[in-house]
């Protein structure tokens, strides 16, 4: 189990014909020595609220500390975003959009 708490992060709904499923996207910022990172973790399992950030569980077993203040996207997880939208439209595999996370929080818990 990993506890990841990204500098920027979006929540992001993946669509195929099979499944839909809602990921993290997630953004760090780097250093002089290093550049920025990214990772897109599992697939949410579990919400749990906190007065400042939201702890979003996934199947892996790892949980993104999200402050709510750094919701959106990096110029590099924008960059990844657009990329995954290219490549499922090409590949005609399914859909993925970016999604506030007060909308996705009512989704989920339907």
């Amino acid at each position: 189990m990993s506890l990841y708490t990204p500098d920027r992060w979006v929540i992001v709904r993946i669509t195929t014909p099979e499944e839909k499923i809602y990921k993290v996207l997630a953004g760090w910022y780097g250093g002089y020595l290093n550049g920025d990172s990214w990772k897109i973790n599992s697939g949410i399992t579990k919400i749990t609220r906190h007065e400042d950030h939201v702890d979003l569980d996934g199947y892996s077993g790892s949980t993104y500390r999200c402050y709510y203040n750094s919701e959106g996207f990096s110029g590099l997880t924008g960059s990844i975003f657009e990329s995954f939208q290219t490549d499922l439209k090409e590949t005609n595999q399914g859909t993925i959009e970016h999604i506030a996370f007060d909308q996705f929080e009512r989704e989920f818990l339907k």
